[in-house]
Order: C-alpha cells, then structure tokens, then sequence
C-alpha cells in the first residue's frame, strides 16, 4: 500500500522505522540541543563515538534523515544521520562538517567549510542531504563544484568505511589539510 506525505511515497509494510518524514533543518537544529555521547551510544558505532569525540563544544550535533532515490526503484527511502561540526585549531577560520550515517555500509562525508557563514551553509548541505534528488551520493561533488552559492563549502571528500583504523587515520589527514 503506498502513502503519500509530503512528496514522499512509500512502502509503509516493508520498514515503518526507515520511512519517515524528515524534519526541516529548524526542528533538526532545535532537536540538536538534546544529543549527546549517550544518546549516540545506542547506535553502537565505532565511527559515530569517534566523531563525538571530536565535535566542538560550541556547535550542535545535528540529526538528519538522509533521503535516497535511486533511478532503478523511485522510491525514496530515509535513514538516519548525524551531522558533527569539528574546530580546527591550526585553522580557525575553517570548521570540518561531518556527516556519518547510523548505516555502516555508508561512506563519510566530510564538508571543510567557512566558519562565518556556518548555519546558512549546513542549512544548505542539509537540504540537500534531505532533499529527493536521485543518486545524490555519487553526485555529491557535482554539488560541491557545480552550485553557485556554495562559495563557503571549501572543500568536499567522503571516506570509506573499510576498517576503522584506515578511516580513523584518513580523517586526521583531511583535518590536517584542510583545503
């Protein structure tokens, strides 16, 4: 049976959990006030603990429900996703955004943007993130390069989840070198 919200059709018998309607990015940001270590800890993720313990103090972690629409089935589909920000002490003008998806088959997507224009442009990354444009995973450096208002993203990789160490120490060198 399919439902219509939203824009958004769905299989609602397959997985009620995966299928919901995503939150615009104020009631995201909002939400981000109440995550923490303890709240991620229930996703048991070597990637998500190692981000929070990189997130800075002054900024939010940030829920997102990553949309997917693939052309060979349609139908969009969610799931969950958190959005870290990362100071960079060597480069205090650059902030890293991070975006880990609780699916571990899901690469990192690490985003070196300006820091003085930070919630328009997470605002920006966000509604791509959730939007329903196909295959937006492998398009995302079309995104990065393409946009015209995305002169503060500074710099766009993702990093594979191949074993943790090996991401754990792409990761140092991507804070290293920033741009």
């Amino acid at each position: 049976m399919f439902f219509e919200i939203d824009d958004f059709k769905f299989i609602n018998e397959r997985k009620p959990s995966v299928f919901v309607v995503p939150m615009s990015f104020e009631e995201s940001y909002e939400a981000g006030l109440n995550i923490d270590s303890n709240y991620l800890k229930k996703y048991d993720s070597v990637y998500i603990n190692h981000l929070m313990e990189l997130q800075s103090n002054n900024y939010r972690v940030i829920p997102l429900r990553e949309s997917f629409v693939y052309y060979n089935n349609g139908f969009p589909f969610t799931e969950e996703a958190f959005m870290f920000t990362i100071e960079m002490s060597s480069t205090p003008e650059y902030l890293m955004v991070v975006i880990e998806n609780v699916n571990p088959d899901r690469a990192t997507l690490i985003f070196t943007i300006n820091k003085n224009n930070y919630l328009k442009t997470i605002n920006m990354i966000y509604d791509y993130m959730t939007g329903s444009n196909y295959n937006k995973r492998s398009s995302m450096k079309i995104f990065y390069e393409k946009r015209d208002d995305n002169k503060d993203i500074i710099n766009f990789k993702n990093n594979k989840h191949d074993n943790f160490y090996s991401w754990r120490g792409r990761l140092g060198r991507f804070m290293r070198n920033l741009h």
